[in-house]
């Protein structure tokens, strides 16, 4: 995507799967227009580490990393939603792009 062509995004269940989060971040900072919004889904870490198809290829990370990767990459966190209250819930992480 060009840089600055969206108004927002949601990433569902990805975080798993990538190596740099930050760089990650930045890209999704890149393509949002300024003000936009962005959307991460990630399941609870400890009802994760229980699922079995976490030990095929999965990185389960604590929450407070996905929001630092984030904020490296140029997000401002909005808001926090928990899902749920057990270990099964699942996390809501809000962003808007830093203006520049």
């Amino acid at each position: 995507f060009a840089d600055g062509s969206l108004d927002a995004l949601m990433t569902v269940n990805t975080v798993y799967f990538v190596d740099d989060l930050a760089h990650a971040s930045s890209e999704l900072s890149r393509v949002l227009k300024a003000g936009g919004t962005v959307a991460v889904g990630i399941g609870d870490p400890e009802g994760m580490k229980q699922m079995p198809m976490s030990a095929y290829g999965f990185r389960v990370r604590p929450i407070s990393e996905v929001q630092e990767s984030m904020e490296l990459g140029g997000l401002v966190l909005k808001d926090h939603r928990r899902l749920g209250e057990d270990e099964h819930a699942f996390h809501v992480l809000i962003a808007t792009r830093q203006s520049q």
